[in-house]
């Protein structure tokens, strides 16, 4: 028993030398930014001390792969509502339904862990809950997680937040939306901007949008390319903050029934984005920031690869960003290479 605790506190300890030689990022590694101490708070809400510790872990778990994920959080204490439905997802035998009605009952009878979608092409999708919110890892079954003393409940399309003394309005809130929700003297409502502004962006050749979704497919087989970028503004400690969030996912899947679902396969890729927010300083003006990177997969075995990048920058600034280009291939033995690409020049 002594020997098998060694190893797997041995292979916990790799995992994490792995991602810090690993990281190109800007921020320190969990190890550096996360205590059990301080993080995990009773009712299972993950608890981050300040704005800046939030948004480390943020970032570096938009990185990790499944078992890294599942390790970190196993080191932390908790397991995230994210998680809880992609092990709950991962165990369905999607091969054993014999009839698209008992298929599609199944998932209307676990609704808390699977939801059905339908791209433009009226193909049915059967995915986790809140699978694009980048927060799907940090938050508990209830959608909550705290930053410092403020609770934080997860939508679909941003945040809401409220003190201790409002925290029973806050799980009130039953819909997966915030919709036409504004800020009360309680709540205060944080909003995902995505939309673009035609008439304000860096120029009109690089602004391809917030997201793109690729998709290739060979008979029951397909892959599936999504690239989002994302910013929320709120208030925190009395100070305004914008946070910008850019993230790719890339997926296999398998076709029963006449609806698309996860499958593992051995996935390889290569991803370079660049991305545009435009940011007003009070003294300095209007300038635009151009951020990129580069991720390469070489062959691994997963149910997903994805990646991005998150930070939060003091102050409020203006609602306009953009994805400005990018160039994507990834491929499994299922389905031929994916490529998608814009703007390469600018990479």
């Amino acid at each position: 028993m002594k020997k098998n605790n060694k190893t797997s506190m041995l292979l916990l300890l790799a995992v994490f030398a792995c991602l810090a030689a690993s990281c190109e990022k800007e921020t320190l590694t969990l190890n550096d930014n996360v205590s059990n101490n301080n993080q995990i708070e009773t009712k299972d809400i993950i608890k981050f001390d300040n704005m800046d510790e939030y948004t480390k872990v943020l970032d570096s778990v938009l990185s990790m792969n499944d078992l890294e994920l599942k390790l970190y959080e196993e080191s932390m204490g908790y397991i995230s509502f994210g998680r809880e439905c992609d092990e709950f997802y991962e165990n369905i035998d999607f091969e054993k339904f014999t009839t698209k009605e008992e298929l599609l009952s199944f998932v209307d009878n676990n609704s808390d862990y699977l939801v059905i979608t339908e791209d433009e092409e009226g193909e049915l999708y059967i995915e986790t809950p809140f699978s694009t919110n980048s927060r799907r890892y940090l938050m508990n079954k209830d959608r909550l997680f705290m930053i410092g003393e403020t609770y934080y409940k997860v939508f679909e399309d941003g945040l809401v937040s409220a003190e201790e003394n409002n925290l029973e309005e806050l799980k009130q809130i039953k819909v997966s939306s915030i919709g036409a929700f504004e800020s009360t003297h309680s709540l205060q409502v944080i909003k995902s901007k995505r939309e673009i502004i035609d008439v304000d962006s860096k120029d009109n050749t690089h602004n391809c949008g917030t997201c793109v979704e690729v998709k290739k497919t060979r008979d029951r087989y397909r892959t599936r390319v999504r690239l989002s970028l994302s910013m929320e503004q709120g208030i925190y400690a009395n100070n305004y903050y914008t946070n910008i969030t850019c993230e790719f996912v890339v997926r296999p899947l398998k076709k029963t029934l006449g609806v698309w679902y996860f499958c593992g396969r051995t996935i390889s890729g290569d991803v370079k984005v660049a991305y545009d927010v435009n940011l007003m300083m009070t003294n300095n003006g209007i300038y635009w920031l151009r951020r990129t990177f580069h991720k390469t997969n070489p062959g691994r075995g997963d149910s997903k690869w994805k990646d991005g990048y998150s930070y939060t920058i003091d102050g409020e600034w203006r609602n306009n960003h953009h994805i400005a280009g990018y160039d994507i291939w990834a491929e499994t033995p299922s389905v031929p290479r994916l490529e998608m690409s814009a703007n390469k020049e600018i990479l």
